[in-house]
């Protein structure tokens, strides 16, 4: 995105301030709570796309890359819902390549209904949603949605019946960025789903002009429900990135 455009839409939701980063609880208004383990949770993560001043303006627009190392030592997959860019390059600071980081690390797998295969992953060429069946994809510009129809072109799973599919029951790292949809997936979780989430990094688009009436509001719903299933949130600072973590 052009630095310009982006302004201009913060600039007209009057939320510009919103993606500015923060340690406090106040950002989208009393969601992140702190406990006396956020702090050092916060210093221990790594990013993992490299640095890119895109605007020559010294801000890292790569920062919302962050997860919590300690994946590595969890038994649980990789799951990254909208795995665009992950045939790209990895060291390529533009590519937008998240899943490649884990490649040789752990098993992946990715899901995106537009994106090519992988030889170092899984792919799940569809949707990940509330429901499964078939859909329409709705588009407008960044924003996407998807429309339950029986003769869409889209293969659609429910998140268990996606488990079910891989044969997932352990994640590491959930990575969420699904342009408008990620709402309706995570008011689907149950408690069960997130005892078997470790870690999750959701970029919440409420900043979308398109999602202007209810997107802080229903961002606000989903952080308050995964943070009562035990996570502690901090925010990546860009785009409604917000990172999860299990205490």
């Amino acid at each position: 995105m052009k630095k310009n455009f982006i302004k201009k839409i913060f600039n007209w939701l009057g939320i510009e301030r919103l993606i500015e980063r923060t340690t406090s609880k106040d950002k989208i208004e009393g969601l992140a709570k702190r406990t006396t383990n956020k702090d050092v949770i916060e210093s221990e993560l790594i990013q993992i796309r490299p640095f890119w001043d895109a605007h020559d303006d010294n801000n890292d627009v790569n920062k919302w890359s962050r997860v919590h190392p300690r994946f590595m030592q969890h038994d649980g997959c990789i799951v990254d819902l909208g795995c665009a860019g992950w045939n790209l390059a990895f060291e390529d600071k533009t590519s937008d390549n998240w899943a490649g980081y884990f490649f040789s690390k752990k098993r992946v797998i990715g899901v995106d209904p537009q994106e090519k295969p992988n030889i170092n992953a899984e792919l799940f060429k569809g949707f990940v949603s509330n429901f499964s069946g078939k859909a329409e994809l709705i588009s407008n510009g960044i924003a996407a949605s998807i429309k339950k129809s029986c003769n869409g072109n889209y293969e659609v799973l429910s998140w268990k019946d996606f488990k079910n599919k891989f044969a997932i029951n352990s994640i590491a790292i959930l990575k969420i960025n699904i342009e408008g949809s990620e709402w309706d997936l995570i008011d689907s979780f149950d408690d069960e789903d997130f005892y078997e989430i470790d870690q999750i990094c959701v970029s919440f688009h409420y900043w979308l002009p398109e999602f202007q009436k209810d997107g802080v509001s229903r961002t606000k719903k989903n952080i308050n429900k995964i943070i009562s299933k035990g996570y502690t949130m901090t925010d990546l600072g860009l785009y409604g990135w917000k990172h999860f973590i299990k205490l």
